[in-house]
């Protein structure tokens, strides 16, 4: 699949369920493109990619898709994007999440279903994020996921996904999470061989959290005694 090197009026480029395996979008200028998707978004996936390459710059990118792929690894910390604000890597292999340090119009993260067992983000600037994904939602399926290093200001983060890993202890005390609403650290189901908490250290300040998933764990104490709630 092959692009002229200039497409200065596309705004949108929807290119899921096909049956791609590698693109090369890195000579293409993409002065006004606002949604580049390339994922696999029906029940069947069709599109495997395994390689990628985008431009050094997506100026008004707001939304990049490439869930449901086969990408073990995705250089994107080169790629400036400083008007994103959903970015999905769901359902790939990913070992480690190569994504740019700079993402202040960034909402939404997903790295969901993938092969990540260190994420350390603390160094990313997410000033705007609302909804962090990393975990599985399906009791069946298993996130590597051991150790979590989030950023200390994540004022506008509402959500947070880290069910079905394989987490013991993780320390939110460190972050500046004001207005979190959903705190999911769970394992349902039968399959205890995820998450086993036994040490869970929150933030100080929950006064707008709606709800605390942390069931089917093995934290002996829970100390909540300093936290509002």
């Amino acid at each position: 699949f092959e692009l002229p090197i200039a497409m200065y009026f596309l705004e949108s480029l929807n290119l899921n369920d096909n049956c791609l395996r590698e693109l090369d979008f890195s000579h293409v200028r993409f002065s006004s493109l606002k949604k580049l998707l390339l994922g696999n978004g029906g029940y069947r996936a069709r599109n495997q990619l395994s390689r990628i390459k985008l431009p050094n710059a997506l100026e008004i990118l707001q939304e990049l898709s490439l869930s449901a792929n086969l990408l073990g690894k995705i250089e994107l910390s080169h790629v400036r994007m400083p008007s994103i604000k959903v970015l999905d890597l769901s359902h790939n292999e990913l070992e480690f999440p190569d994504i740019p340090e700079e993402l202040d119009t960034l909402e939404v993260l997903n790295l969901s279903y993938n092969c990540i067992r260190h994420l350390c983000i603390s160094k990313t600037m997410l000033k705007s994020l609302r909804d962090l994904s990393v975990g599985v939602f399906d009791y069946s399926e298993n996130n590597p996921l051991e150790d979590a290093y989030l950023p200390q200001r994540l004022l506008k983060l509402e959500s947070i996904t880290l069910a079905h890993c394989q987490l013991t202890s993780i320390d939110f005390t460190l972050c500046s999470t004001p207005r979190l609403k959903s705190l999911s650290l769970c394992n349902t189901g039968h399959n205890l061989e995820h998450n086993k908490l036994s040490s869970l250290r929150l933030p100080n300040n929950l006064t707008v959290l709606e709800e605390l998933c942390i069931q089917n764990n093995n934290i002996s104490i829970l100390e909540l005694s300093n936290i509002d709630l």
